[in-house]
């Protein structure tokens, strides 16, 4: 390649060749923690992270999730670009929601599907155009690759390209939630700014974004989806056995989109928060948590070449 690409026409001239993510993959506990005080009353609610197009990965998180008897699976976004499956981990999870069986199923949107949303949506043709480069820029190539691979060719615009994705797969995209609350969790893709999000959300949240914007001038320090610093640093006050609205608005955040070692994850609870971003598409691992009362067991699918 010469020059990188900025538009999909672009992209899809200089794209000609399959990706697949053949890999060894074992489930591995990272460790078993307990929170500073209770998160949920009842039963088991599993939080599975980044997974960018790891969809083997996904398919042993969703096999430990099952085995360990949880009522309810929520996804912190995340499921596309980057690696090399992304649309087969969305019909996966679309599957997943059609199973009488299931454990219930919440899908957040993760920054990625925000951006390719904007891509097929904004009905501002500029955004929409913007979002296209910053789509490209961010690993939309390995999505656009998984379409050629199924066949389609014209994938120039995103009219073309809403045609080529389906529409089952743009109606998981627009029903893609900014978050979900259950007792004291609170579960979204990248983090809460605490001066907007007050006790128990009753101030501004990811609920004031709309969801059609221009990606280039979001407010990184501030958004649900996109936050990382202002989040990722601040130790709410008070210590962790004081109240708990002492923690974020109220809530103990569960969250992706910055990757973390697994050395973090104990860290992290000190914050009153658990990254789930295992790292994905660069580590070959998926970061799954399943939260009981007050006790967290992390789990990751680890890819091993």
């Amino acid at each position: 390649m010469n020059d990188a690409p900025t538009h999909l026409a672009d992209l899809v001239d200089q794209l000609n060749m399959p990706i697949t993510s053949k890999t060894s993959l074992k489930l591995e506990e990272i460790g078993t923690f307990e929170a500073p005080g209770d998160l949920i009353a009842n039963g088991k609610i599993a939080g599975i992270g980044d997974i960018h197009g790891l969809a083997d990965h996904l398919e042993v998180l969703i096999n430990a999730a099952k085995s360990a008897g949880v009522d309810r699976i929520v996804f912190t976004g995340d499921y596309i670009d980057r690696g090399p499956d992304g649309l087969r981990v969305i019909d996966e999870i679309i599957a997943l929601q059609k199973q009488d069986a299931s454990p219930i199923i919440e899908t957040l949107m993760g920054n990625h599907e925000h951006i390719l949303f904007n891509v097929l949506f904004n009905p501002d043709v500029r955004a929409a155009r913007s979002a296209e480069g910053i789509w490209i820029a961010n690993g939309g190539g390995a999505v656009i690759q998984e379409l050629m691979n199924e066949g389609h060719s014209d994938l120039s615009t995103g009219a073309s390209l809403k045609r080529a994705l389906g529409d089952q797969r743009l109606a998981f995209l627009q029903a893609l939630k900014p978050r979900f609350i259950v007792d004291n969790l609170l579960f979204v893709h990248a983090g809460a700014d605490h001066r907007r999000l007050t006790h128990k959300g009753q101030g501004e949240d990811a609920t004031s974004y709309p969801l059609l914007t221009e990606i280039g001038k979001i407010d990184g320090d501030s958004h649900p989806l996109w936050i990382r610093d202002p989040f990722l640093d601040r130790t709410p006050p008070g210590e962790p056995t004081e109240k708990r609205d002492r923690w974020h608005g109220g809530y103990f955040v569960v969250h992706g989109h910055t990757q973390s070692s697994r050395r973090s994850v104990a860290r992290d609870m000190t914050k009153f928060r658990m990254n789930l971003d295992g790292g994905s598409y660069r580590s070959n691992h998926v970061r799954m948590a399943i939260f009981s009362g007050r006790t967290i067991q992390v789990l990751e699918a680890a890819g091993h070449s």
